[in-house]
């Protein structure tokens, strides 16, 4: 794997983004907004008009990946703007396949922190419950019998307190975007 200034300050910006959301929860703006700059300015003096659409490409998917769950609040805008930094610094392609490998470290992430708190059972059975409450009212309105009514409170889950929850998700994104570029997992997309 050959090195350039952008995976230097990329591995900066995520040792960085790492240590920040870990010890003070939040990724500051101080690290993610001159990343964006460093990477659209590089990609410019290097590649003209097309090392600026490659950076200004790379941070719009870097920032649209991470948007939806930022608007319903699974991760925090420091996260959204270290993916659109990512994006800046490595363009589209590797962002998006970051973005990918970062959802699955993420997701093992969020299992690993539930079995630590004993969450993991009750999201289980709300999810389970999504299904087989409206199964058992329906098996109640077609055969009358209350046995299905009194079944229905073993699939609602404990209402948690979450305000306390919080996983540093900067440690996903790292995680994601070390293996991506260890790899060179972003090579696999042909345009």
């Amino acid at each position: 794997m050959n090195f350039d200034f952008s995976h230097v300050v990329l591995l900066i910006l995520l040792m960085l983004s790492v240590y920040y959301d870990w010890t003070r929860r939040k990724i500051p703006n101080k690290i993610t907004m001159p990343a964006i700059l460093i990477g659209v300015i590089w990609s410019t003096v290097n590649s003209g008009l097309d090392g600026f659409l490659f950076s200004v490409l790379g941070f719009l998917l870097g920032f649209a990946v991470f948007l939806v769950p930022y608007i319903y609040g699974g991760i925090g805008a420091g996260d959204v703007k270290l993916m659109a930094a990512i994006g800046s610094l490595m363009g589209w392609e590797f962002v998006l396949v970051s973005g990918l490998a970062t959802a699955i470290f993420g997701g093992g992430l969020v299992i690993v922190y539930m079995l630590y708190k004993g969450g993991l059972k009750m999201t289980l059975i709300d999810a389970l419950g999504l299904v087989i409450r409206p199964l058992l009212r329906l098996l109640y309105m077609l055969t009358r019998k209350d046995w299905f009514l009194v079944k229905q409170k073993y699939f609602i889950g404990k209402k948690e307190e979450k305000q306390n929850d919080y996983i540093p998700y900067a440690l996903a994104i790292a995680s994601g975007t070390l293996v991506v570029m260890m790899f060179r997992l972003d090579t696999f997309i042909q345009f």
